[in-house]
């Protein structure tokens, strides 16, 4: 989930989770940013979420295939 928020994907992300226009990072977050991101989660950044790792799985999966293609010799 980190790298989909640190993305810069996604949209209406509530700006107690941005720093400088940027996503604040995860590591710094207390109470009120952890609240903050499960509500968008659950909310108005749901079917963005939903989208959006689909896709990076998909690009995951097509890395994936092209490494096996490159590894075992069959890519010139």
């Amino acid at each position: 989930m980190s790298a989909l928020y640190h993305s810069g994907e996604l949209p209406d992300l509530p700006s107690v989770l941005e720093e400088g226009g940027e996503p604040k990072p995860m590591d710094s977050w207390e109470e009120r940013e952890i609240s903050a991101w499960q509500r968008y989660l659950d909310e108005e950044g749901q079917s963005s979420v939903v989208h959006l790792a689909a896709s990076a799985a998909t690009s995951y999966d097509e890395g994936i295939s092209q490494a096996n293609v490159v590894v075992n010799g069959l890519w010139s």
